[in-house]
């Protein structure tokens, strides 16, 4: 997949499970670079061990195009904020509310994916970044993601496609 073709086919679906406030510019862009950030819509999985394709990666920390690792997955479940959508989204989709079989289902439910993205960022206090403002909305990342070894030197390429893909989707 590609960050174009995520943003036309998966994330439109996703914004059907929450209002519309929810489907901004500003989220639609910061799922978009985080998975540009995270994986850049090629890997599924994290890759360990020095494997250069994510199928060879079966037992990893990190999983779907925006790489959630267990903790994130938790996190979604826990927090006031995201709680209720949470279980209502894993009931509509048929899943348990189960830490493992979410982070497996994440590998190849796209959707689950995008949905699971917003509903992450959901759970920061701070409205969404806008678009001119990067540093911002990587330090949203940070405190979202947590990543283990983040790479500033890639957000500011990822931000900006991310922003060049939702703002052509717009018109």
């Amino acid at each position: 997949m590609n960050a174009q073709t995520y943003h036309d086919l998966v994330v439109p679906a996703a914004a059907r499970f929450f209002p519309a406030s929810f489907n901004s510019l500003e989220a639609r862009a910061l799922v978009i670079a985080i998975g540009l950030q995270e994986s850049e819509f090629k890997h599924r999985r994290q890759l360990v061990r020095g494997f250069r394709d994510w199928w060879k990666s079966v037992t990893t920390p990190a999983a779907g195009f925006q790489q959630f690792e267990r903790i994130g997955i938790s996190e979604v479940l826990r927090h006031n904020a995201s709680r209720k959508m949470a279980l209502t989204v894993l009931e509509q989709f048929g899943y348990p509310e189960d830490v493992d079989t979410i982070h497996e289902a994440l590998v190849h439910n796209d959707l689950l994916c995008a949905v699971w993205s917003r509903l992450a960022l959901w759970r920061h206090p701070d409205p969404l970044p806008g678009e001119h403002e990067m540093a911002r909305a990587w330090n949203y990342y940070l405190r979202i993601w947590a990543p283990g070894i983040p790479h500033p030197e890639k957000w500011e390429a990822c931000w900006r496609e991310a922003w060049r893909i939702v703002k052509a989707g717009a018109k």
